[in-house]
């Protein structure tokens, strides 16, 4: 009787030292999957974190563009109405030259006029003295 119970006290012990050791175990894969998916999350964040800077910086760069192409076609279109004004500067310095040279010219014009009939009056004030007329 004393040695059936030793038995069953043995294996009771055995049985339970089994459960201990399963339930360790148990505890132990549910300690390992847990930080493996910690693990996993933080991943993922990262992942999607730098996902977002990726596009933030993407959109900084078309931003940045196209403010440098704003300023380029800014400049080229001041670079453009420059080279009109200058022209039409040119236009109208070449009308008022070409003027002044009109008028330098029918003043010169006029005053050979002038001394042309002038000659002719003096010659005609010659020939009268000199009756030859």
């Amino acid at each position: 009787m004393k040695a059936q119970k030793l038995t069953k006290a043995r294996k009771i012990m055995k049985a339970q030292k089994i459960m201990k050791a399963q339930k360790i175990i148990k505890a132990q894969k549910l300690l390992k999957a847990q930080k493996i998916m910690k693990a996993q999350k933080i991943i993922k964040a990262q992942k999607i974190m730098m996902a977002l800077n990726i596009m933030k910086a993407q959109k900084i760069m078309k931003a940045q563009n196209i403010m440098k192409a704003q300023k380029i076609m800014k400049a080229q279109n001041i670079m453009k109405a420059q080279k009109i004004m200058k022209a039409q500067n040119i236009m109208k310095a070449q009308k008022i030259i070409k003027a002044q040279n009109i008028m330098k010219a029918q003043k010169i014009m006029k005053a050979q006029n002038i001394m042309k009939a002038q000659k002719i009056i003096k010659a005609y004030k010659i020939m009268k003295a000199h009756n030859i007329m």
